[in-house]
């Protein structure tokens, strides 16, 4: 009897160990889920699943009233302005560029100024950043050139001491599609209009037109009185820009490499020289008037819609179906 004692003993002994190892195992199943569930989401998830939103909370705006992100790469933390012009993934500010050890070179890029300056530009490939809740991989970089980002911002007036900024361009984010809303400070990654009109924004009172993509730019088509206008969205720009005169004739213009042998500034701008288109038809609606800030570069743009112009429009930019959707807010809003 004493032996039978002992065996089932042994057997109940077994029997909890059994238990509790599932238990633990149960345990480390469910976390690891939890984690999996929760984890940021890897750039290129978004557009396998059927519906998306996700929304980046704008960390403020320059003195420039330039909107800017907070972003994290290699545990570093830097500022990054959002750049619909920009035609490129992410630039560093020097301050940060020093400090990534982890990149691998890939190509010299030139890059056009707005003065029509050229610029050359080492690029580069890092693992990932990160954005708040998104996590982008792989990415290129570039060390973002104080030269050039002087040659770019028009000589804003400065109020102070700013932080050091890098810059978001449109590459990042043209695996998915894209809502910038800046009225609310936010950017949005989102699969279409469903999902907008399931957030509460009022997508049966979009415009819809192409998205003009074959000058490595975001554009569009507007209609003033003057003739047709090619626009560029660039929300690195403070102002609407425009680029063409009363004894030119508005039109589509040929993308052409600048004669600027001596590399010198090319451009003519004072802020003070403004004109109003007081009609700018975009699809079937009347966006004008608008008033621009002109200009003359020998960069080949008609039209920039800056700052000025994502204020008072919601933009919703659909890479895949390479369409453009615009909402004028209501005056009284």
């Amino acid at each position: 009897m004493y032996t039978r004692a002992i065996k089932i003993y042994q057997k109940a002994c077994i029997k909890n160990i059994k238990y509790t190892i599932f238990c633990v195992l149960l345990v480390v199943y469910l976390a690891v889920w939890f984690w999996v569930k929760n984890k940021e989401e890897p750039s290129g998830a978004l557009s396998a699943k059927r519906n998306y939103f996700v929304p980046l909370q704008l960390s403020g705006f320059s003195q420039a009233n330039i909107p800017y992100l907070m972003v994290d790469i290699d545990k570093r933390q830097f500022n990054a302005q959002i750049d619909l012009g920009f035609s490129g993934y992410v630039s560093l500010p020097p301050n940060v560029w020093a400090n990534i050890t982890e990149k691998k070179f890939l190509k010299c890029v030139s890059r056009y100024g707005v003065a029509g300056k050229l610029y050359q530009h080492e690029l580069y490939q890092v693992k990932n950043i990160h954005i708040q809740k998104m996590n982008f991989s792989p990415v290129l970089v570039e060390e973002l050139k104080v030269e050039w980002e002087a040659d770019i911002n028009l000589g804003e007036l400065k109020e102070g001491p700013e932080p050091e900024f890098g810059r978001i361009g449109w590459y990042l984010f043209r695996s998915f599609n894209l809502l910038i809303d800046a009225k609310h400070s936010m950017l949005a990654l989102c699969d279409g209009l469903q999902t907008l009109r399931s957030e509460g924004y009022p997508v049966e009172s979009f415009v819809s037109i192409p998205l003009l993509l074959d000058r490595g730019l975001l554009e569009f088509e507007a209609v003033t009185s003057s003739g047709k206008l090619r626009c560029v969205l660039d929300t690195g720009s403070t102002l609407n820009l425009l680029n063409k005169h009363e004894n030119e004739k508005l039109g589509c213009i040929d993308d052409h490499a600048i004669i600027n042998p001596n590399n010198q500034n090319l451009m003519q701008f004072e802020w003070n020289n403004k004109c109003e288109l007081a009609n700018y038809i975009v699809g079937d609606k009347e966006f004008g008037p608008i008033t621009f800030n002109q200009i003359k570069s020998p960069v080949a743009f008609e039209a920039i819609m800056g700052i000025d112009f994502f204020e008072s429009h919601l933009v919703f930019v659909d890479f895949k179906q390479q369409r453009l959707y615009l909402y004028k807010y209501p005056e009284e809003e």
